[in-house]
């Protein structure tokens, strides 16, 4: 084998040796771009008809749910007897928080990496952010979070509208 041929087969080795993600090295989106991203939120499909209150997050206070058109079929699967649901890379959703004037206080989000960001909490990026999507809290792989949603390993982590969470 000639020397040229020896680097580009130690380059191409080299590039596949990747951890950034399982399916040949996609890197995880920044937060920067799942924070812009949560600021549209509201031109995400909204998942209830009327606000309900919250179980989690220790706010007591009513929420709104949405998602975006990648996260649709997964989330709408949620609660269907027996299936497993499994949100594509690229999945966000969105809990509005809202205060005792009914608007917007923060939000909630989960938004699905590509494979390989964190396999212990299924690839999801959580975060507290203001509504115009700046970071208000937490970002990134949440503790916190993955605790709380560890209990709904069948729905990929995440809880339907109708589940009250």
């Amino acid at each position: 084998m000639t020397r040229h041929a020896l680097l580009g087969c130690f380059a191409l080795c080299a590039a596949c040796g990747s951890t950034a993600g399982a399916d040949a090295g996609t890197p995880p989106v920044p937060d920067s771009t799942i924070e812009q991203e949560a600021a549209g939120y509201q031109q995400f499909t909204r998942l209830d008809s009327s606000s309900f209150p919250t179980q989690a997050h220790q706010c007591g206070c009513d929420v709104n749910v949405y998602a975006n058109a990648r996260a649709l079929p997964a989330y709408r699967a949620i609660g269907d007897a027996g299936v497993a649901t499994a949100f594509p890379a690229g999945s966000m959703l969105v809990k509005e928080m809202l205060g005792a004037n009914g608007q917007p206080d923060a939000l909630t989000v989960m938004y699905k990496q590509p494979p390989g960001y964190d396999s212990a909490g299924h690839d999801w990026w959580w975060g507290q952010l203001a509504p115009d999507g700046g970071v208000a809290g937490s970002t990134g792989q949440v503790a916190f979070c993955l605790a709380c949603h560890a209990s709904a390993p069948r729905s990929d982590l995440a809880f339907g509208a109708a589940n009250g969470r």
